[in-house]
């Protein structure tokens, strides 16, 4: 491996991407974030996700072409997605997970552990002996429940129901309407 070699870590999910770029000695070199990049949701918008924010960040001194990633992305689900979007990357050597895997590997490391993630999405995972196991993260339609999204669409679907007189309203209904001009309708 040449001594000039990049090892990039990305990370995104429905709120937006992040990538931290860092030599071989292991030092930060380089960071640099972009818009959302759930792949389930929009899989070509989060490969320009990603590769907008890799291009804001090259250099003469910090190509891709000489590095490795390892992208821990929502929305992949299968090796299919993972594929398709490391044959978009401009990489030398690129691995695909979703990113429930990197957020662990963040969170933990290599110690044993538990972890609650909610962000824009959820899930709860626990990690022992180098194992991790999940339950959740399987996207907005199916589950995340207590997520960003989830707690959105419920306070939305709450609000319409109390303004469709299926149920009372609360403080927060309330609110949701009257920022909407006090009607369901615009």
């Amino acid at each position: 491996m040449a001594a000039d070699y990049l090892v990039f870590g990305i990370d995104g999910g429905g709120s937006g991407c992040r990538i931290a770029v860092q030599d071989m000695q292991g030092r930060l070199v380089a960071n640099a974030s972009g818009g959302p990049a759930n792949f389930t949701t929009d899989p070509d918008g989060a490969m320009r996700s990603i590769l907008s924010a890799i291009a804001s960040m090259t250099s003469e001194h910090l190509q891709p072409a000489h590095g490795c990633a390892h992208i821990g992305l929502a929305g992949i689900m299968d090796a299919a997605d993972a594929a398709k979007l490391a044959d978009a990357m401009p990489f030398a050597k690129t691995a695909v997970t979703d990113d429930r895997v990197t957020t662990v590997a963040g969170a933990l490391g290599d110690a044993d552990g538990y972890l609650i993630s909610t962000g824009t999405g959820s899930f709860v995972a626990a990690q022992t002996d180098g194992v991790q196991r999940f339950l959740g993260g399987w996207g907005l339609k199916l589950g995340d429940q207590a997520s960003g999204a989830w707690i959105g669409l419920q306070s939305l679907q709450r609000t319409l129901l109390a303004h469709d007189g299926l149920m009372p309203h609360s403080d927060l209904t309330q609110a949701i309407l009257s920022d909407h001009g006090g009607s369901a309708r615009t």
